[in-house]
């Protein structure tokens, strides 16, 4: 059985180029190392060798018998940056993700990364990256400079997605710069990625379907980061709160077709939890579903298991 890695992040060697020729919002500073460290709003980056250097990752695969990773960009995103530079850099980011693929097939293919911050010229580089370079899908943040992805601004994105018939991952996104509590003046303890980021995944999945984008494009296909965040544990609660909330108030405050269950089981979650996956069998979520991901940028480097599952809950075909 071929064991493929559905979710792990790279930036190419193009990328971090045009970030040290600039302009750019993310100033890079070195670790005795020699590691990058790409400082930007609110957190940082390092960029150990599996990060940035595809022979040394495609060496730590073949050594771990993982035949095949599906590589993805991470944050900060390129939203960070103007409109303009935001799609120069998106389109760096996919070539160099296509030059990968064509020079490493055997180990590597991936997912294109989108300006989102300039909708219009999303949609050009989905289909530009989905028809031209041949990636398999696209990857977006759970919201956009802080807006929502159900804003209406970025359904053309999701049309163009269900038009292609490739999916869309989420993978969320926050900084330390956000405190959680008001008085502070950061998040502490790194619970802005222990916590916030499934949190941020599970708003970004819970405003799609509720707001019904998944209903006015059933094509639409979802891939979701740390299996869902909070819904594979809140499938119950998610089940019966929009009945219950009817019944004590006398009036349903959403207006979808089928109930909202029926939308997440469209939904595929990936088993990056860095935890304990019992709950990949909450009611309603299929198996099926489920795609098994290690999230690591230095795969089995640091733990045998990539802090994730240990064994793959089914074959995963990629997107040809």
């Amino acid at each position: 059985m071929m064991i493929i890695d559905f979710h792990n992040h790279f930036y190419p060697a193009e990328y971090l180029e045009a970030l040290e020729a600039g302009p750019s919002n993310i100033k890079i500073t070195y670790d005795e190392d020699g590691n990058p460290l790409l400082h930007y709003p609110g957190d940082y980056n390092i960029l150990v060798p599996s990060h940035r250097d595809i022979d040394h990752r495609a060496a730590v695969l073949e050594k771990v018998g993982v035949d095949k990773q599906i590589l993805t960009f991470t944050t900060p995103g390129t939203h960070i940056e103007t409109p303009q530079r935001s799609v120069e850099l998106a389109k760096i980011v996919n070539n160099g993700f296509a030059k990968i693929m064509q020079e490493h097939s055997d180990h590597f293919t991936a997912l294109a990364t989108l300006p989102m911050n300039d909708p219009e010229a999303a949609v050009a580089e989905a289909e530009r990256a989905i028809k031209d370079l041949r990636l398999r899908a696209v990857e977006i943040f759970s919201d956009v400079a802080g807006k929502p992805l159900d804003a209406p601004e970025f359904m053309p994105v999701y049309e163009k997605m269900a038009e292609l018939g490739r999916p869309i991952f989420i993978h969320p996104r926050g900084e330390m710069s956000t405190p959680d509590y008001e008085g502070e003046k950061i998040s502490k303890y790194r619970l802005w990625t222990k916590v916030r980021w499934p949190y941020a995944t599970t708003m970004a999945v819970c405003r799609l379907v509720y707001s019904g984008v998944l209903e006015r494009l059933p094509g639409l296909k979802l891939v979701t980061h740390h299996c869902g965040g909070l819904i594979p544990y809140l499938v119950g609660r998610l089940d019966w709160a929009d009945d219950v909330n009817e019944m004590l108030m006398g009036q349903r405050d959403i207006d979808l077709k089928e109930h909202a269950l029926v939308y997440f089981r469209r939904i595929f979650y990936d088993t990056a939890v860095s935890g304990n996956i019992g709950r990949f069998s909450a009611p309603g979520i299929s198996p099926a579903w489920i795609k098994w991901s290690l999230a690591r940028t230095c795969p089995l480097e640091i733990s045998s298991a990539g802090g994730s599952s240990a064994r793959p809950l089914r074959r995963w075909k990629a997107w040809d």
